[in-house]
């Protein structure tokens, strides 16, 4: 689905630096924060283990591609990223079908994955029933389904017990919650 706003989600293994100290990696976000059809970052440590995620609002996936074949400075990010943790790293696009964003503000930022034992449409009407989340297909993956709600602390909110998930529990391989204390990335002020 291309054309569409996009979230994109992308993770690695963080290191001792960026957990000290997360800003680390805003050298990073200063050049991805100038490309055209970035709208938004945030940024944080996995609760459940040492995972960096980026979570980044996108015009466009076509927006995301256009810095990804930008060589020249891609390059640079993927060696100011890995001041942060590994090189290797996992990554997705998701249209959400309502925004996300009041979500990934929250005091803490419930991810969750949702692998199909194959795609299935049916899916998508249970998951539209769903009150209290934001919910996608991604883009790379037909069998992979991104919710995303926000709580006030970890032990609050598992979207797999929302009623609209349980109804599709009989068509899902695999379920996986994370936690999040997200960050903002805000240019600095150029005033």
């Amino acid at each position: 689905m291309t054309g569409h706003t996009v979230i994109e989600i992308a993770r690695f293994e963080g290191n001792q630096d960026y957990a000290k100290n997360p800003h680390i990696i805003d050298e990073a976000f200063a050049i991805v924060a100038k490309t055209k059809g970035c709208n938004a970052i945030w940024h944080g440590l996995q609760e459940e283990e040492n995972t960096v995620w980026l979570v980044l609002w996108w015009e466009s996936v076509e927006a995301h591609l256009a810095l990804v074949h930008d060589k020249p400075v891609y390059d640079v990010l993927g060696d100011l990223f890995a001041k942060c943790g590994s090189r290797k790293h996992y990554m997705l696009h998701t249209p959400f079908t309502s925004s996300p964003v009041e979500y990934l503000q929250a005091p803490v930022t419930e991810v969750t994955w949702i692998h199909l034992k194959s795609p299935n449409k049916d899916v998508e009407q249970h998951l539209a029933k769903g009150k209290g989340f934001s919910w996608g297909k991604t883009v790379e993956k037909d069998d992979v389904y991104v919710l995303i709600t926000g709580a006030q602390k970890v032990e609050t909110g598992n979207l797999s017990q929302n009623p609209a998930v349980k109804g599709i529990h009989g068509h899902i391989s695999e379920v996986k919650p994370c936690h999040i204390k997200l960050h903002n990335y805000k240019p600095p002020r150029t005033d």
